[in-house]
């Protein structure tokens, strides 16, 4: 019991011999003394009922001579009670920044992973415990908020949970450092930490932030946006390609002239509130683990779903969104998907550098950041990448049904903005000889953007076979980048004359060859197939070295 603060007089504060505070402020900076803000009546009785209180324990003290002055800030908590806070935004300018920055919450959370119990502990007014240093208390003024006064204990079996809350305890009890008795929960399975919801083995988002959008009516002014964006952006881990979802809520702000709630910002307002109605949860990843994962593109964002696999089965673990601004929304379809490994790696770093990546897509990635002439931003790309253990795999069949609504938009029918009826151009070559066998490949935007590539095949295949494989592998590179209207052009009269109808095919592997062929040319609506004219092709890897 001597752990916990039942009374403010309970704080003792961690000896400042162990630890104190101090403000490395440039002596060079002239200090700030903030015009006082009012609060009406009601708000006054609550700020000095919370100064009486902190007078009462010690915690602050009056100065005459202040040189610095910070207004109090009242933030609503749960409940209906309120935090008393202090707006020190000018004393921040003016000391460094920490090179040790805080914990990652997403880190925290998923190191609970395996564990039988938890307990979770919250430290009593934490930011009161740490003293401050004597010669900088006339600048602080009321209160310095220290973060991490969230503590949790962790085991990995029940038995050993009693044990390690003894460890814990006895350095409470050394440093003096009291817990809040009403914010303590010990020995359950699952619990709130860092406002997520977590068990064993799941991860639940918090039902408050949920409950407080599907409780919004539709924004009538740019302030009542704001706090909408917010609340998504504090719920996008679990919100499935979040920035399409929210797309529309974001061009609104920028209206500035005039306020306009449209017909698209309504429907994707209702959208999204049945998305959050059966939000999905999420799982831990564990040590050893190889993680998945897939990702999509779209003219306005790149997305994607991070995901582990357990027992044939599929389950996401983080969700990422990016609203593509400016010059990134015209990068080239295969640069925009290299874009969004990166945008992921970036925000997932931990998991990239403790786990394996295999990323599912059947675009050539891994060739276009290996060729030795790419140029730009893909070189930049390709080396940021190149510390993390990834591997580029087929994207197989979605077996969950959170990540099929995820993948289903990947596959599914264009956006109205995207350039449904301009065509694009497709030549392909295959060959084949004794060292082995390959293809040259080379894709034409609408804008006339030519991507190449140069395919070595892992298995044996005749002159003929060569050339549907090219074929083959083409289509399915034009259709992954979005495009569902193409001309094809194949070096090969055989492979021409067969698709067309001319010649009879009457090898089975050709007779199957044109099974697939028939299956691409009815989901990419290939407009016509020719005979290349000659065009020069990127050599196909067919040879050792």
């Amino acid at each position: 019991m001597d752990v916990f603060a039942w009374t403010p007089q309970d704080l003792e504060g961690i000896d400042p011999r162990v630890i104190s505070h101090h403000l490395n402020i440039d002596p060079y900076v002239k200090p700030v003394k903030q015009k006082k803000r009012y609060f009406g009546l009601k708000k006054e009785k609550i700020i000095q009922a919370e100064i009486d209180k902190l007078v009462a324990a010690g915690h602050v003290e009056g100065i005459q001579y202040p040189e610095w002055l910070s207004n109090v800030v009242l933030v609503p908590k749960l409940g209906g009670k309120w935090r008393m806070c202090i707006d020190f935004r000018d004393l921040n300018k003016t000391y460094p920044k920490d090179f040790y920055p805080l914990p990652r919450t997403d880190q925290l959370v998923d190191s609970t992973s395996g564990c039988e119990l938890l307990s979770m502990m919250d430290a009593s007014q934490g930011y009161h415990q740490i003293m401050l240093a004597p010669e900088d208390r006339k600048r602080i003024g009321r209160n310095m908020e220290v973060y991490v006064d969230d503590m949790l204990v962790k085991s990995k079996k029940a038995p050993d949970h009693v044990k390690d809350l003894e460890e814990t305890f006895s350095v409470l009890r050394k440093y003096k450092l009291k817990l809040n008795p009403g914010k303590c929960a010990f020995g359950v399975q699952g619990g709130w930490f860092l406002g997520f919801m977590v068990t064993q083995r799941r991860i639940e988002a918090n039902l408050s932030k949920i409950k407080a959008i599907l409780d919004m009516k539709a924004p009538s002014s740019i302030n009542e946006v704001q706090p909408l964006t917010r609340r998504i952006a504090a719920l996008s881990r679990f919100i499935s390609k979040s920035a399409e979802k929210s797309l529309s809520f974001f061009k609104v702000p920028r209206k500035i002239r005039k306020f306009e709630w449209n017909v698209s910002c309504q429907r994707a307002f209702e959208k999204l509130k049945d998305y959050l109605a059966k939000l999905p949860l999420l799982v831990k990843p564990c040590p050893g683990d190889t993680l998945y994962l897939y990702f999509s593109t779209t003219p306005q964002a790149v997305s994607s779903v991070l995901i582990r696999e357990e027992d044939g089965r599929q389950m996401p673990i983080y969700y990422v969104s990016k609203v593509l601004n400016g010059a990134k929304g015209r990068y080239a379809p295969i640069e925009k998907m290299v874009l969004a490994l990166v945008v992921t790696a970036r925000k997932l770093r931990p998991y990239f550098l403790t786990h394996p990546v295999g990323v599912k897509t059947n675009m050539p990635l891994k060739q276009t950041l290996g060729k030795p002439d790419t140029s730009g931003c893909l070189i930049k790309w390709a080396i940021e990448l190149s510390e993390y253990d990834i591997s580029y795999l087929p994207r197989t069949t979605i077996k969950a049904q959170a990540l099929a609504d995820f993948v289903s938009k990947v596959t599914g029918a264009p956006s109205e903005e995207s350039p449904r009826n301009e065509k694009w151009l497709l030549h392909v070559d295959g060959s084949s000889t004794i060292q082995g066998s390959g293809a040259s490949i080379v894709i034409t935007s609408p804008e006339g953007e030519d991507l190449e590539f140069a395919i070595k095949f892992g298995f044996k295949a005749s002159n003929n076979e060569a050339e549907y494989e090219a074929l083959v592998a083409g289509m399915k590179m034009v259709y992954e980048v979005g495009a569902r209207h193409l001309l094809a052009y194949s070096d090969s009269q055989l492979v021409v004359k067969q698709i067309k109808g001319v010649y009879e095919a009457k090898e089975k592997s050709m007779v199957q060859y044109l099974q697939q062929i028939a299956e691409l040319r009815t989901s990419s609506k290939v407009s016509r197939l020719f005979k290349s004219l000659g065009r020069k092709m990127p050599r196909p890897i067919a040879y050792p070295g």
